[in-house]
């Protein structure tokens, strides 16, 4: 179908035809081009142009990688620059050697978007940030981990519904 954005207001400005697209619609992988993450904090482009804060934390220099690797898709500070909260699931990976990638959802942190809690594009932008993550040189086996606590733990099993090819394994608690 054809779907365009209209003002309601009297003004006759319309755009162009926009794609509107279901949650369990996966890119294409060819026509991805994978972030160049570092360790530290930045940025990372979801599908729909959206930009998620990140905080990728390594356990040694990229070059000594690649390294077993979790993410964990929160509200609040989960991007935080610094290091993670004690005891939290990707401080807990930290000390364990593992790479950690800590997340704000969209609206959420300095992540860019609009919050509403359960949408499914929450889903989607976990696909896209698990893949994004896989396609790093740093990342062990080009496979992750997703990890979460609480109503973060929920949204893993969104994000695993999807069936992101890059994900290895599932840490919800308290879900």
């Amino acid at each position: 179908r054809r779907y365009v954005v209209s003002r309601l207001d009297g003004d006759a400005q319309q755009s162009e035809p926009v794609t509107v697209t279901a949650a369990e619609d996966r890119p294409d992988p060819d026509e991805v081009d994978p972030p160049d993450l570092a360790d530290g904090p930045g940025y990372l482009t979801t599908r729909d142009g959206t930009q998620l804060a990140v905080r990728v934390t390594l356990p040694g220099p990229a070059e000594d990688g690649p390294y077993p690797t979790v993410v964990e898709d929160g509200g609040g500070d989960t991007a935080r620059p610094g290091p993670a909260e004690p005891g939290s699931p990707l401080a807990v990976a930290a000390a364990l050697g593992y790479a950690t990638v800590g997340v704000n959802l969209r609206g959420t942190g300095c992540s860019g978007g609009s919050f509403q809690l359960w949408e499914d594009v929450q889903a989607t932008d976990g696909f896209d940030v698990i893949e994004a993550v896989a396609a790093q040189p740093w990342v062990k086996h080009g496979r992750v981990g997703l990890v979460g606590i609480g109503d973060t733990a929920d949204l893993i099993f969104a994000v695993a519904a999807l069936g992101p090819p890059s994900l290895a394994a599932l840490t919800p608690m308290g879900a």
